[in-house]
């Protein structure tokens, strides 16, 4: 099985499976808190994807929520369908899926 968290040593954060994007995300520690709990990661505050303004217009949220106890809880503003709805974390790819070293 592979793991819901996935410790990435050279930005000194974790990278995990977002099932609302299709994705991976990922948040730095110790710029945000973590319990240290690989299979009920929490962490805060809330974690915000967006895309700056730009000459592509204004600011733009597209995924925001906050994991707790190993639950995403999506706030409202983001662009997909989970948007206001709680779920579990779930294992992202394999490393060789995501093309990374294991």
């Amino acid at each position: 099985m592979n793991p819901i968290l996935r410790k990435l040593t050279a930005t000194e954060g974790y990278a995990y499976w977002c099932p609302g994007c299709k994705s991976s995300h990922w948040v730095p520690v110790p710029r945000w808190t973590f319990n240290g709990s690989m299979e009920r990661p929490t962490f805060s505050p809330s974690v915000r994807h967006y895309i700056p303004a730009g000459q592509h217009g204004p600011e733009r949220t597209f995924c925001h929520y906050f994991i707790r106890d190993g639950k995403i809880e999506y706030c409202g503003d983001c662009e997909h369908e989970l948007a206001g709805k709680t779920v579990d974390m779930v294992p992202g790819p394999s490393n060789e899926e995501y093309g990374w070293p294991e």
